[in-house]
């Protein structure tokens, strides 16, 4: 399925709603991706300032994969970071 990402906010939303569909805990996916559970807590919850590798890291361990492309050109006013 996919999803837009505008924001931490939605890519956190996202995270949650893969891991939980997959079965994990905060904790395993945590452990998982080498981070611990407030790790995961806190990309969940959308706030700033994770590595980039933590990301790749946790989108790897949910099979997930990443595809960027160019916006709408209307949609650049929407924007939220």
């Amino acid at each position: 399925m996919q999803r837009k990402i505008i924001s931490a906010q939605t890519f956190g939303a996202f995270v949650r709603d893969e891991r939980k569909k997959r079965g994990f805990t905060q904790e395993s996916l945590g452990k998982l991706v080498g981070v611990d559970k407030a790790t995961v807590s806190y990309i969940e919850r959308g706030k700033p300032g994770v590595r980039l590798s933590t990301i790749f890291l946790l989108l790897a361990a949910l099979e997930i994969d990443l595809f960027v492309e160019p916006r709408m050109s209307e949609q650049h006013s929407k924007d939220t970071w």
